[in-house]
Order: structure tokens, then sequence, then C-alpha cells
């Protein structure tokens, strides 16, 4: 990128041309009535992250996301008339009127009234996909239009500052300022005396240098200095003094603010716009560690061009009109394609608040090698869990963030994923499972190798996002290089997704068999299947797809309510209901491990939770076991993005808009927050980058292209390679072959064993025997591969997987599914007392909360005497009821057999054959 150059007169006449499309964009958007809610600003990067409220941006003080006040003053003269269009300061006797609001993906647009003119400030937060230069640059623009309104000509001066607030959330703290122009521009620098190098205080960065930039021009004055000097020069007489000088001060007292001015003469309206360019810069912005050890204080992307500050700021001021093409074509892209997914004005709202903050919670980042020479093959990308905590790259935030950089440009979501991958992909990890983040403090990047309870959620968020990334950008280099790392994740996820226990998912639910976490394990392991099929890893990709496969099966009938109305928030709870927000990554991998009559069943719940007394304004709690009624605005997204229905999926979405825009709401754009009482966490949090999951849907999978395998991993019993950081020897797959075979035999005659025993009984002795005898559904087609039991021409029978588990498969079309008897041990029967004392209390602490039952007509008593009663009808299609009320119920009712059996086995502590090895 060339940091040369001046705007020239072609480009703003392109601007212009550009002009009327920007408008009938803006015109086709949800325009904001300016309530009592934060509007963003400026959110370009973690610490340049910048609110306003939205009913009176021209009388109150812009707001960093933790309210800290970050001042920006406008100031404009109208016939020697003083209005304030931006800020807080000694209000003047003449008050601008805030006649429109409009957002979009990149920016923010505020109409006022001044008199005889109409004003415009529109401040501009740009997101580079296509070029990492300018993504990495923390600059944001400010422009000024004005015309008047009786068609005369009218004199006009227009003013902005910004204040050493800043610099610091301690007001106490001294800065140090200099004034520099340039060929194309003229800037203030303003820095902490004395800065702490990564430090933070109340969330504000304490070692940034801020620079406010205005285009060279005769008609441009500046100045700096104490906030009644400057702001009362410009009042009192239309200009600046233009004093280029250094100085130092107090933040708080006596306000040192840095201004510039622009007289635009007698005008009926601005022949351009006037703009200044703002940028709050951290160089080095991140300290991440490598897994060998080395410390890396890495510097944003754009320092490896080598250009001095005055060239870097030239090229922003100077690009502005450039920018804005470029931010037009992507609130284009955007919003042309949200208005495709539904004509809800809410959801354009939703998709133009939550870019910037996705986007601008990032640094991207590059290392200097130890030649001394910037590695621009190594970029990284590191994210702030902004609102929430310090945390560096946290993963459920990022899995919640993802589609908003896949939709955008996947090629960022590799740089996302990478420090993630290469900090666990080492021996000093040692974890059998993902981990959680890089850190607990930005922008302190040290990994994390503590051993944690979210095995499973984590797991399963790396894989689906890893595969991801691979399918929509069609760039290999990560799942071969990290291969037998994700293989890892994978088999973790085998041995622990189906009937999750001691497990932790992201919302701090611990109760075991959870149906949103199993389901997030099992596309995970699908994922992997697909990771190996693309990387020729044919024996892999098989074994981990018949695994998927079969737990999914399992999964779609331990889910359900025994009514099979919805699904359940964990097994057999039949009360309880979930938003299944986990389907979302069986959509976006389009793996179609759940067949779409759950999707459509679902569905009909929803619909009738939209008039059910779990219903609020503000939307849904995550799920009905959560007493505290928390709702989270990204799970309710990726929920209303699976939905089958227009109507179901705008009545999830329109509470998102009505909490993130409600008069009530003090806080900038929050991912969670309590139905009952408006607590809010995740203030400005990137996981809202989640509104954009409907568009993520619509992406087409890419080729993916892997670089040539490495011959060390040649030969592994696949006809493929992956390269990888772990090697395996041939002779753990040999010996753990032989010990796996001859533990699937053992477990094929015990399969011999229970069939035999079921066969010699014909009647029930309670207690001791069960008899069950299930046909053969018909709710799912049998030409599928959806169907529950993966195909219509497998014989009935109990079989013993790879994994060791035991799993049914169907009749042939027409035939019977045979009885199934199992004979429990005490220490099985004591087992399932304990499971089912748990289930009890867990019921018994639900009907203690205060959360409100579903509408009494529509349910009916449960024999488990909880609280959380199920409908007496589903909620779905007769031909769906019918077939699911007359098939499925005696599936399930073998499913308990098995699980039984399963249960039996775990309790006697047999052994089960080892894992896979390709």
């Amino acid at each position: 990128m060339s940091f040369g150059g001046r705007l020239s007169v072609l480009s703003w006449i392109s601007f212009f041309l550009l002009q009327f499309t920007f408008t009938s964009l803006v015109a086709s958007q949800v325009q904001l009535n300016p309530n009592n809610f934060f509007i963003p600003i400026t959110i370009r990067s973690p610490y340049f992250n910048t609110w306003t409220g939205g009913n009176a941006p021209m009388n109150s003080w812009e707001m960093f996301w933790s309210k800290q006040t970050t001042a920006w003053l406008g100031h404009v003269r109208v016939d020697g008339q003083i209005f304030q269009f931006l800020g807080s300061w000694r209000l003047p006797t003449n008050i601008t009127n805030l006649t429109n609001v409009a957002i979009t993906p990149t920016r923010t647009i505020f109409s006022f009234q001044a008199g005889p003119m109409n004003l415009t400030a529109t401040f501009l937060t740009p997101i580079e996909p296509e070029d990492p230069v300018k993504q990495s640059l923390p600059f944001s623009y400010l422009s000024f239009e004005a015309v008047s309104t009786d068609g005369a000509g009218h004199s006009v001066q227009v003013y902005t500052d910004i204040s050493a607030e800043w610099m610091s959330a301690n007001g106490s703290n001294i800065v140090n300022w200099n004034t520099t122009q340039t060929a194309g521009s003229k800037f203030h620098t303003v820095v902490q005396q004395t800065p702490h190098q990564y430090g933070e205080t109340n969330n504000q960065a304490d070692d940034v240098v801020a620079y406010y930039a205005a285009p060279v021009s005769p008609s441009l004055t500046s100045q700096t200095g104490f906030d009644t000097d400057c702001r009362g020069q410009f009042d009192s007489k239309g200009f600046l003094t233009n004093s280029v000088n250094q100085g130092s001060g107090v933040i708080a007292n006596p306000w040192p603010v840095f201004a510039h001015s622009v007289d635009l003469g007698t005008i009926t309206q601005t022949s351009s716009p006037v703009v200044w360019a703002m940028g709050i810069v951290r160089n080095p912005s991140i300290q991440y560690t490598t897994p060998d050890g080395q410390v890396q204080n890495r510097s944003p992307y754009f320092a490896s061009q080598g250009n001095s500050i005055g060239e870097i700021i030239d090229s922003v001021v100077n690009d502005f009109s450039s920018a804005s093409q470029r931010a037009d074509a992507l609130d284009k892209k955007i919003l042309d394609a949200a208005s495709s997914i539904t004509s809800n004005p809410a959801y354009a709202g939703l998709v133009s608040l939550a870019t910037r903050q996705a986007w601008g919670a990032t640094d991207l980042t590059v290392s200097l090698g130890t030649d001394g020479k910037w590695n621009t093959s190594d970029v990284k990308m590191f994210m702030k869990d902004i609102g929430t905590s310090r945390r560096v790259n946290a993963v459920e935030i990022l899995y919640a963030s993802f589609p908003a950089f896949l939709y955008v440009n996947a090629t960022y979501a590799g740089y996302l994923l990478a420090p993630l991958l290469e900090s666990q992909d080492a021996p000093s990890y040692g974890k059998p499972y993902a981990g959680r983040d890089l850190g607990e403090s930005y922008p302190l990047a040290p990994g994390n190798n503590e051993a944690h309870q979210q095995g499973v959620e984590q797991s399963g968020n790396m894989l689906i996002m890893t595969l991801a990334h691979a399918r929509i950008s069609g760039d290999g280099t990560l799942i071969n290089r990290h291969y037998n790392m994700l293989k890892g994740w994978a088999d973790y996820l085998v041995d622990n997704s189906l009937t999750p226990t001691n497990q932790l998912n992201a919302d701090s639910e611990r109760q075991a068999n959870l149906t949103n976490l199993a389901i997030k394990g099992i596309v995970g392991i699908k994922a992997m299947s697909e990771i190996s099929q693309a990387l020729n890893m044919v024996n892999d990709s098989a074994h981990y797809d018949s695994i998927a496969t079969s737990y999914a099966n399992q999964w779609q009938i331990l889910a359900l309510s025994s009514d099979l109305s919805h699904i359940v928030a964990d097994y057999g709870d039949d009360g309880s209901w979930t938003l299944a927000y986990n389907l979302f990554a069986d959509r976006l991998l389009q793996t179609k491990l759940v067949s779409d009559n759950i999707y459509q069943l679902v569905t009909q719940y929803y619909k009738s939770l939209a008039t059910s007394s779990f219903a609020t304004p503000f939307g849904l709690p995550i799920d009905s076991t959560i007493t505290t009624n928390l709702a989270n605005s990204a799970w309710t997204m990726f929920t209303a993005a699976v939905t089958t229905d227009t109507v179901v999926r705008d009545s999830l979405i329109n509470p998102i808009w009505a909490h993130a825009s409600t008069n009530n709401n003090s806080t900038p754009f929050p991912l969670q927050y309590r139905l009952d009482n408006g607590v809010v966490t995740g203030q400005s949090s990137p996981a809202q980058g989640s509104m954009l999951a409907p568009l993520a849907l619509t992406l087409p999978n890419t080729t993916i292209t892997v670089p040539p395998p490495s011959s060390a991993n040649a030969g592994n019993g696949n006809s493929g390679a992956a390269s990888g950081s772990h090697h395996t020897s041939i002779v753990g797959p040999v010996v753990g072959g032989v010990v796996g075979g001859l533990a699937l035999i053992f477990l094929i005659i015990l399969g011999i064993f229970f069939w035999r025993r079921r066969s010699r009984y014909r009647f029930h002795t309670p207690g001791t025997y069960v008899n069950y005898d299930a046909p053969k559904p018909t709710a799912f087609p049998p030409d599928s591969q959806n169907d529950i039991y993966g195909g219509a021409e497998r014989g009935s029978s109990t079989q013993v997987n790879e994994a060791g588990q035991l799993v049914m498969t169907a009749s042939p079309t027409g035939q019977t599914a045979q009885p199934v008897t199992v004979v429990l041990s005490s220490k099985a029967r004591e087992a399932m007392m304990r499971n089912s004392q748990a289930a009890a209390l867990n019921r018994a602490q639900y009907s203690n909360s205060n959360v409100t039952s579903a509408p009494s007509s529509s349910y009916s008593g449960n024999s488990n005497g909880s609280s959380r009663d199920p409908p007496t009808e589903a909620p779905v299609s007769p031909e769906t009821q019918g077939s699911f009320q007359t098939d499925v119920r005696g599936l399930r009712a073998e499913m308990e057999s098995l699980r039984r059996a399963m249960l039996e086995i775990q309790v006697e502590r047999m052994e089960a054959p080892p894992t896979y090895e390709g």
C-alpha cells in the first residue's frame, strides 16, 4: 500500500457521484427514532470504542463503552450564531435540533437543524476486509455537511475538538502534546507523559497515542490548549489561532483539548464534506507467547510498511473518498443480503449495530523476525472479550461472533483461529480438549494451559469453526497443520458428547445430558470427518462419520420430549425446553445430521412459546431451567437462523432489537440480559457478530486447497496424509488394533448373551426384566441420510460400534424390530437410582424458582412432578404428529433399554476398546 499522494480532484468527483447511491442506501434502512439508547460513534479497535446517547448527541458527552467520558465536541457558527451539534460544553443559546439518526454497518449519521441550515454529521468506521494494511489502521472519520433550508447563502464556520480524556480513565495522569503539519495534513499528537505498556484503567488502555488530523487547506485553522481557550476562541472569532506548540497538562484539570476549525464562507450548501480523521494507536499492540516460550511484542500490521506517522496520517486523510466508496459497497452487500433474509427493519438495524462491534474488538498483528525484518507471513488476529472480561480470543465469544467474519471475509476468521491452534498444538498444553482462551488479561496473550470443565463446549466450538473457515475461505492450511490435534479433540468428543456429564457449557449450566451441548459435540465429530475427507484421510473420515451419524440418530430420540413436541433442556426432563441454538452448526456446516422434521418441530414449538408466559418484550430465556431468566442475543439469533418459518424467525429477532433500542437501556448493545430486571453483561461484546448468522448460512462452500503433504506424516493408514506437529509411531495403532479387536469380539459375545437371555423370558418381572417391542419409525424418510437408523436396508439388531457403544439399527421395510430384553445388575440399578435422584433434585430446585411456566391451556401434568409441564398436544402438523406418536415412542423405549445396557457395562467397569488410530 502506498501512503503517498494527495486526494485528487477526480477522486472528489467520484465521491460526489456516489452520494446518490449512499443516500438511497441509508433511506432504505431502519431510521432510528432518537431514543435514549446507546448508538456507536466509532468502534475501530478494543480501545477505540465510543458511543453516545441516541437522543442527545448535541448535549451529552460521548463515552467509552464502560462509560468514561471520551469527549468529542462539535460547534457550528451560522451567521455568527453558535450551535452545538456534538458534546456537552456550556450549551450555547442556540441548540441544534436532532431530526434523524441512521446507521449502517460502517456509519452512524446524525441529522440536525441549526437555524436556517440543515446539518449532517457522519461517523465512518472503516472495515477493510480486502486490505490488511488498511484494516489494521485504527483510524476513524468524522465528516460534516450543511445545506440551506431557505435557499439563501449563510456564513458558516465549523469546529471540532477531542479532549485528553481519550488517553486514560485516570484523570490525574499528565499528557504531552504537539502539532505537526505535512504537505497533506495537519495533526495533533497526544501521549501520556508516563505510559504504562499493556496497562488498563477501567478498561481504557494506558499506552495509546492519539492523533487528530484534518486535510491542509487555506480555510483550516488549528489550536491546542485548555478547553475554555480553544472553544472560546472559535465561538467568539470563528477561527483558531494556528499556534503550533508543544504542551503538557493534567487530563482532568484544566482539560486540554486539540482542535481544528474550517471557515466555509457564505454558502447555500457545502461543496464537499469537511473531514477530520482520528486515530487511537498502540504499537506494540499484543504481547504473545509462542508455544516454545518466545515472547513476541507484536505490532499492528500497517507497521510492516515502514512508513512514518506523517505518511500514514496523510494516507488516511487523503483516502477518505475511496474509503467512503468501499464502505458504501460493504454496507450495500450486508444490507441487501439482510433484506433478502427478511424485510423486517429490525434485522437491518441489528446487523448495522453488530458488524462494527465484532470487527472493532480485534487487533490485526504481525511479528518481527529474528533477522529484524517483518514476517508478513505470520499474521494473527486477537480479540478482546469486551464488556465481560479481558480474555484474549475467548473461544465461546469467538464462536458467537464468527458469522460476522465468515460473511465479510473468511480469511480473517483464520487469522483469529491461528494463535489458538498454534498455542495448543504443543506438548506444553497437554490437555485432551481445546482450551478456553489465550489468556485472561488482554493485550497479554501467554496462552492458557489450565484444566477446565468446558471440554465438549470448546472442543466442539474449535472443530466447527476450523472447518467453517476452511470450507468458506477454501484455505486448508490450518486443518493440515493441526490435523493430529484436531483429531485428538474429536476423540475427546467421541467419549463425552452423546451423554455429557461433569461438563460446563457456555451459559454456565452444568447438569448432565444437556441437549444443546450434546449436539454441538456431535456436530464437532462430524466436522472432524469432513476435515479428514478434505485431507484424503479416508479411514479417519469414515470412522468419525459413522460415530457422528450414530450419535445424531440417538440424540434425535433422547432430546425430544415424550410427547414429541419439543427439544428438552436435558434428556428425560420432559417439562423443560431450550433454544436449540447449537443446531446452527449443523446448518452452517451442512452436515445434515439432524432431520428437517426436527427443525420444523422446534419451529412450531417456538411459535407457541411466543404467546406463552415465558415470552417478554425482550425475548425468551436461553432455556426454561435457567432460574435467572437470562436471555442471550447471540443464542437467540442462532436459533432464529435455523427456524423454518419467517414469522417465527421475526418473532425471535424483534425482541433483540427491542432490547437494543429500548429507552431504558443505558448500556451499549449488550449480549446478555436478565429479563426480569434488565441487568446486563457483555456491553459492546464482539459476540454480537452473531447477528449475521442468517447471512452466514447463505455462504457457499469453496473447494479446500491443501498444501502438499509432508513426507514425515505419510503412511499412517489412510490414502492421504496431513502434516501436523504431532507424529505417532506405528506400534501404538497396531497394538491398539489387536486389543480393540479382542475387546470388540468380547462385546459382540456379550450382545449375543443379552439377546439369548431376552428370548428366554416372555413375561415382565418388575425390577428384573424389561421387554419392549418397537416398530420401525416412518417419521423420517427411509431414503434420507437423516433417517434415525441411517437407512432402510439395515437389519434390526443391537451392535457394538467402533467406539465401544451399543447401537441399534432398523429392520428392513415391512418388518418389525425384535424386542430387546435387558437384565440389570444390582450396581446398574444403584447407578440408575442415583441418576433418578439427581433428576428429581434438579426438578425440585426448579420448582422453587420464579420461572413461570408456559400457558396452562397447552400443558398437562407430569409424572415427575415438575412444575414445567409439557403441552398435551404437540404444536406440529398432523402428519408429523401422527408419525412421531405411533413410531418414535417405541424407539424411545428401546433406546432407554439400550442405555441401561450400556450403563450396566460401565458400572461393571468393563474396558471399552481403544479409540481409533488413523
